[in-house]
């Protein structure tokens, strides 16, 4: 069984959620894969970018530079052979992707294969609940409020910067705060 030893612990990187979301998951989990899952449902139909799946505080799966290449051996088994315990009805796992600062807990419902109408339902599962949106990440939000800042010019700009933006011929010094122009030097000399 592959499955960690040690509850997982979140790598190095800051990751704040609004609000978890949880769905429902009907699918057959005696003849759907791991990567199945992952590909049609987790990353095609919500939209995860490089996801990470805990079963309880174990990760079974992992994507993304710190990844660890054992998550790889968890992907051609059907879903009800995972470690801990399987993909079973009612259980549940949480997917988080912290590319996206996305987080949601999967609880599944098992229908077997001969109970669904391919016609229907082509996709052979179905998704209850809402998913969640990505938060805007800390990159989009700085370049956003750059755009604002432009806009407004430098009439609204607030005067707690230590740095003041010169043409080069007016600055002669420059202080530990403060930005020592060719006028203020000659008057300080007088």
């Amino acid at each position: 069984i592959i499955c960690s030893q040690q509850p997982y612990q979140h790598q190095a990187r800051r990751a704040t959620y609004a609000k978890k979301s949880s769905i429902h998951l009907t699918i057959d989990t005696e003849s759907w894969t791991f990567m199945n899952l992952i590909q049609n449902v987790i990353k095609k139909r919500l939209g995860f970018n490089t996801p990470t799946i805990l079963m309880g505080d174990s990760a079974i799966y992992e994507e993304g530079e710190d990844a660890d290449e054992f998550f790889e051996r968890n992907l051609p088994k059907l879903l009800s052979n995972l470690p801990c315990g399987g993909m079973k009805d009612g259980t549940s796992f949480t997917v988080e992707d912290f590319t996206q600062d996305m987080e949601i807990d999967i609880i599944i419902q098992h229908r077997n294969k001969d109970e669904w109408d391919e016609k229907k339902e082509p996709d052979l599962f179905i998704i209850g609940g809402k998913a969640p949106a990505p938060k805007q990440t800390e990159a989009s939000t700085h370049e956003q409020s750059q755009d604002k800042e432009a806009e407004v010019g430098a009439a609204a700009d607030d005067d707690d910067d230590n740095i003041e933006v010169l043409d080069e011929e007016d600055v002669i010094a420059i202080a530990p705060a403060a930005v020592v122009t060719e006028q203020e030097q000659s008057n300080k000399k007088k």
